[in-house]
């Protein structure tokens, strides 16, 4: 009986595990971002969240970009998802050059 109640109890529980360990973690350089540019939404300077925005890079990490506050700016929701997929096409065809170069040994 309390077999049956702990296999319910961990399957209960699962979803709740998977969702925790997909969640974006917060980078340091995200964190820093946040505290000294003002969101776009609320006016003011954010330590969690800006509702309506999310941190977009001016270079992608595919491109050479890095994840410091100063490669990073506030975008649209709407813009990230466009932009998202867009730099997928590019990240893509970066690396499909990067094999077509490399020497065969």
């Amino acid at each position: 009986m309390k077999s049956t109640a702990l296999v319910c109890l961990l399957a209960a529980a699962l979803p709740l595990c998977a969702f925790a360990r997909s969640k974006h973690h917060e980078s340091d350089a995200e964190r820093e971002f946040k505290q000294e540019k003002v969101c776009p939404s609320t006016g003011a300077i954010e330590a969690r969240s800006c509702p309506g925005w999310k941190i977009g890079y001016f270079t992608p990490e595919c491109a050479g970009g890095q994840r410091t506050k100063d490669n990073m700016h506030w975008i649209t929701d709407e813009d990230a998802r466009t932009i998202k997929a867009v730099q997928h096409k590019y990240c893509k065809s970066l690396k499909r050059k990067s094999k077509a170069a490399a020497p065969a040994y």
